[in-house]
């Protein structure tokens, strides 16, 4: 069964460490359906890549993509409790790495 012609879906967190952008930009477009998306079984939200457009100049450089990352992104997890394991296990971060940020 040839499957070259499927659409390739992301995580919406990998999907905006890959194109340089943060989760609430990515999920704007989603909202205003620029980028196809779908949510699976689990309640994760999953991008095609196919249809997203990477940031200019240096999308791929690591620190391009952390100086994207914002504070007011991650408003709405302010009080909401999660344990280092579940964290890893939710982003697709090693557990040694969420420990080392919390330092």
């Amino acid at each position: 069964m040839p499957t070259s012609n499927l659409p390739t879906f992301l995580p919406l967190p990998e999907a905006a460490l890959r194109f340089g952008m943060t989760e609430a930009i990515l999920y704007e477009r989603v909202e205003a359906g620029t980028i196809s998306a779908g949510i699976l079984s689990s309640g994760e939200i999953v991008v095609s890549k196919d249809n997203i457009v990477p940031k200019a100049n240096g999308a791929n450089d690591i620190n391009d993509r952390l100086r994207a990352i914002r504070r007011e992104d991650f408003e709405h997890l302010r009080g909401e409790e999660i344990t280092v394991t579940e964290a890893a296990e939710k982003y697709g971060t090693h557990r040694d790495t969420i420990l080392e940020w919390t330092k």
